[in-house]
């Protein structure tokens, strides 16, 4: 590739992780055995299948970050009425027109 730096150093050979070359090699296989995929329909799931997206504990971390949000946002105190904050935003950005 033209734009690529030639000073960067190749992936070290000891390292126990694949490179995402690797990663995507396989699945770029599988690609090419049910045929082109005009739609970009299966993109997204290629993607995260080769980023480890579907693997399970990274879910469950997702997970556990959601559920500390939520629950944050629980101990913080009561909520604002939602008509009361649609009414302040209204407010505000009819003043910016």
């Amino acid at each position: 590739m033209p734009d690529q730096d030639r000073s960067r150093k190749p992936p070290d050979k000891g390292r126990t992780g694949k490179t995402l070359a690797e990663k995507v090699r396989p699945i770029q296989e599988r690609a090419g055995q049910m045929g082109f995929v005009s739609d970009g329909s299966d993109d997204k799931a290629f993607m995260d299948e080769a980023w480890g997206e579907d693997d399970q504990d990274t879910e469950q971390r997702n997970l556990g970050a959601v559920r500390a949000v939520i629950k944050a946002g629980l101990d913080s105190g009561s909520g604002i009425p939602a008509d009361q904050v649609f009414a302040e935003l209204h407010a505000r950005y009819a003043k910016k027109t």
